[in-house]
């Protein structure tokens, strides 16, 4: 089956007249509510697979797949595998069913004979794919699909993570500002008034046991969350360091990072500048 959307991050042509794509997108423009598919308790809606299928077809699209490239769906039923379906057709990519009762060198043979650049799996399916991949070396992208089996491979991504297209906020943390740290540390150690120290790697005196101390707890709560959203999004994400105590902080900090002091300031600019536009 060939596929012919013209995605709007792609720049290949589309074949004239309508395709399922259009089909599919008229439906969740008409009954956006209504179920898309249905598993067990979970449901999910037109609008809601319309968002997710254009996720996963950016994806895609952004990682390298091309104008009527294979993606395969190895996959138990289940709503991810039409939304994988939905994708390639807004894509213009062509997907590839793939029983789950194929053997290792059936999925070889099909995977291989198909081109496909990508897989669509059930975690259920990792120490299978895991013993073939090297087999088939033009499949670049392993989308995993959370099914409670196990943890995503390193050298797969979440479709979870693929598909999310809404800039989900994942929780952050709440720290006492540089001030507000050293003083409670200093409030803490008897009650003593003592001068501001200096960061070093080994203090030997209170001053600068205490700002060593204050300003590593900041740092080092920066690098944890860093590495955090590294291993979640798999990309290194950049740091902005921004507030009063910023330049305080940013030398000691072990990560690629850049100071922006105005960034607030900046943030409300852009934003009136977005408003008056309007």
């Amino acid at each position: 089956m060939a596929a012919g959307r013209r995605h709007p991050r792609s720049d290949r042509c589309a074949m004239s007249g309508w395709n399922l794509a259009d089909i599919w997108e008229a439906a969740s423009t008409q009954i956006p509510d209504a179920p898309f598919a249905k598993q067990g308790s979970r449901t999910l809606t037109w609008r809601e697979a319309d968002r997710r299928a254009e996720g996963l077809a950016s994806y895609l699209l952004d990682s390298g797949a091309g104008h009527q490239d294979k993606v395969a769906q190895y996959l138990y039923n289940c709503p991810e595998y039409l939304e994988s379906f939905f994708a390639c057709y807004k894509a213009a990519i062509v997907p590839v069913n793939t029983n789950y009762r194929y053997t290792a060198d059936e999925l070889v043979y099909l995977w291989d004979n198909a081109d496909a650049v990508a897989v669509v799996f059930h975690g259920c399916f990792t120490d299978t794919i895991d013993a073939i991949r090297h087999r088939v070396p033009k499949v670049a992208m392993w989308l995993w699909v959370d099914d409670g089996s196990g943890a995503c491979p390193d050298w797969a991504v979440s479709y979870d993570d693929a598909v999310d297209t809404e800039g989900r906020f994942l929780g952050g943390l709440i720290l006492p500002g540089h001030g507000i740290m050293l003083r409670a540390l200093e409030s803490g150690t008897a009650g003593l008034r003592v001068p501001t120290g200096d960061v070093v790697p080994f203090p030997t005196n209170t001053s600068d046991a205490l700002t060593s101390g204050g300003t590593y707890a900041i740092t080092g709560a920066i690098e944890s969350v860093h590495r955090h959203l590294s291993e979640r999004c798999r990309e290194s994400p950049a740091t902005i360091i921004t507030g009063g105590a910023g330049w305080k902080v940013a030398p000691y900090l072990e990560l690629p990072h850049e100071l922006v002091d105005s960034l607030i300031f900046d943030g409300l600019l852009a934003l009136q500048s977005h408003r008056l536009a309007l």
